[in-house]
């Protein structure tokens, strides 16, 4: 019996992945760019430009203005993703612009602050001498010690 014709193996059991277009792909990575950009985890040394745009990822993902859900609504729909489960998980996941992101600027100025303070300590506590005194180590030149 030939297990290519009539036997077990003519039909699959298994349903088969739809083939994505490379349109699909391509919707379906601006999506993945997003969480990433969303899911950015900053440090207070990072730049200023992750720090944008891990915000600016957040509020796509929440879609918090009409322009940005037309815009979240479209991708999704080239993505074939369903948009209101985006939505949905964003808005859970991502607490609203206004209050999460003071806390990050409140978070890193405080760092900041830290960290300048500890540099103005650090500094005090080296031993300073007076130029006089670090000056009176080295010999002393007149015109005639550079004769020829």
């Amino acid at each position: 019996m030939s297990h290519i014709s009539g036997g077990r193996w003519s039909k699959s059991i298994y349903a088969r992945e739809p083939l994505r277009t490379a349109e699909t792909r391509l919707w379906r990575g601006v999506l993945e760019q997003a969480y990433a950009d969303a899911e950015l985890s900053l440090e207070v040394e990072c730049d200023d430009e992750l720090f944008i745009d891990q915000i600016r990822a957040r509020r796509f993902l929440r879609a918090d203005t009409p322009g940005e859900k037309e815009e979240l609504r479209l991708v999704c729909d080239y993505a074939e993703v369903p948009f209101d489960r985006v939505l949905t998980w964003a808005r859970k996941h991502y607490t609203p612009a206004a209050q999460q992101d003071l806390e990050e600027i409140e978070a890193k100025d405080a760092k900041e602050v830290e960290e300048i303070v500890k540099a103005v300590k650090d500094r005090e506590a080296i031993p300073h001498c007076g130029i006089s005194e670090s000056l009176a180590s080295f010999p002393s030149f007149t015109s005639l010690t550079f004769v020829c």
